[in-house]
């Protein structure tokens, strides 16, 4: 057989016995211990070179260290990095893998969630210190920015759905314009890639809530027919509600399951004494007080300047035309007065002592006829005549009543309001003898001698 054929294969046994050359101990688990027959501990350049007193050789190249020892990189969990000096190294407070919880710390070495990146903040934004920079690299346009997109399992099996979203975006498509957007996002069921935006915060400060384009500080918008805000301390048995309906307009509630309805209160301030106006559960309104009131509408005040006025006034200058005040005045104790044009001038007041009192009738309700008949149209009071020699008068008023309560008083004194001069005898016997109502009512007197008999009259209805 030629020496270059082998007619059956060898076989393979372990080796054993001393080691030698660039070895050393015994087979099968020798020591390398030189390279091409230099020892490892005196290498000082080539492939390995010594780096530390006991011996442990980095990896280098024409003696410049490429890992820097390999004692260096021993820590457990210490991500390998290039150093500034261009040799590979580690810091594991700086960056550490925890292979046991499968976590990654960036400025931490015991991170206590997947991801988790502590520092000093970035503080080139006022107020707005950041820890975590994300940019996006697509080309500028409305609506493009960096975001982050929430996910997990949404069934038994491992497969992920997105269920969130967060986003800074650029606000407009203008070239060179800085205005952003923050976007926030939540996914229904079924969208796919629908569009997830459910609140977003304009450069302006404006948030919308159902509007991408707020325009006010706070705006909320429902796609259907009603829009709300709920606020309490359980959103479904005990809140507040601000609410809006194409049939209702706008729309305030108050809904309190454990104790019944609670009342609606506007405030200048925080304190109970800073309450304007409450609307108690029952629907009793509350105007200027602390004590919830009994009435439907109580309203309360200390002072001298009244509890409640209503007045009209013109369009054009704004003048005040007519004012009625109630619980007035300390020092007159009226509890209502009507009031002239200037706001000061009283023309009727209730006194706290019950008594009604007035300085006088205006025209509407106040007539001054000499004639017969007088002629007083709607006056429910007057001043009329009894002509010389005459015993009757018919005074024309549709104030009359079937049961108005008529009061006749004779006047001397009214010949320069009526044009005539009046009797000075008072006559014996003067009443209303006769009625129709709606119409008119007879004065019969005795018959003055000389002069005519001047009265004034009043109707109570």
């Amino acid at each position: 057989m030629a020496k270059s054929q082998i007619s059956y294969p060898p076989t393979s046994a372990t080796p054993s016995g001393p080691a030698g050359g660039n070895l050393s101990g015994t087979y099968p688990n020798p020591t390398v211990v030189k390279i091409n027959g230099t020892a490892l501990s005196g290498l000082a350049t080539g492939l390995l070179k010594n780096t530390t007193a006991t011996g442990v050789p980095s990896i280098a190249v024409a003696g410049t260290d490429l890992i820097g020892g390999v004692g260096n990189l021993t820590t457990v969990g210490s991500v390998p990095y290039v150093s500034a000096s261009g040799i590979l190294n580690q810091d594991p407070a700086d960056f550490f893998w925890d292979a046991t919880n499968n976590r990654l710390g960036i400025g931490s070495n015991a991170p206590i969630t997947t991801l988790q990146a502590q520092g000093l903040a970035n503080t080139a934004f006022a107020n707005n210190p950041g820890t975590l920079f994300l940019h996006a690299t697509d080309a500028f346009a409305a609506g493009m920015g960096a975001g982050i997109w929430f996910s997990g399992r949404f069934t038994t099996s491992t497969a992920a759905n997105t269920y969130g979203y967060i986003g800074g975006l650029k606000e407009n498509a203008t070239d060179g314009n800085q205005a952003g957007k923050l976007v926030f996002g939540t996914r229904q069921n079924g969208t796919g890639g629908s569009d997830m935006t459910r609140m977003t915060i304009l450069s302006s400060g404006n948030v919308g809530i159902g509007t991408t384009t707020p325009a006010a500080t706070l705006t909320v918008v429902n796609t259907g027919a009603t829009a709300q805000v709920r606020f309490g301390i359980t959103a479904q048995t005990d809140f507040g509600e601000l609410y809006r309906s194409d049939s209702l307009g706008l729309f305030v509630s108050s809904s309190v399951a454990s104790a019944g309805a609670k009342p609606i209160t506007f405030a200048t301030g925080a304190d109970v004494g800073d309450r304007m106006v409450t609307i108690s559960g029952n629907g009793n309104v509350l105007i200027g007080g602390t004590t919830d009131g009994n009435y439907r509408l109580d309203v309360q005040k200390s002072g001298s300047s009244g509890t409640f006025r209503a007045y009209d006034q013109t369009a054009t200058t704004g003048s005040t035309l007519a004012v009625i005040r109630a619980g007035v005045a300390q020092s007159t104790n009226d509890l209502l007065q009507w009031q002239a044009n200037n706001g000061t001038t009283i023309l009727a007041r209730v006194t706290s002592g019950g008594k009604v009192s007035s300085t006088l009738f205006g025209s509407e309700t106040n007539c001054s006829s000499s004639a017969g008949p007088a002629v007083c149209a709607a006056a429910a009071a007057g001043s009329v005549v009894v002509a010389a020699a005459a015993t009757t008068v018919v005074v024309n008023s549709t104030a009359v009543t079937a049961n108005s309560q008529i009061f006749v008083v004779y006047d001397s004194s009214l010949g320069t309001k009526l044009g005539v001069t009046c009797n000075a005898t008072i006559p014996a016997l003067y009443g209303v003898t006769a009625r129709t109502a709606a119409t008119s009512f007879t004065l019969t007197a005795t018959a003055p001698v000389t002069n005519p008999a001047c009265f004034s009259y009043f109707i109570i209805n």
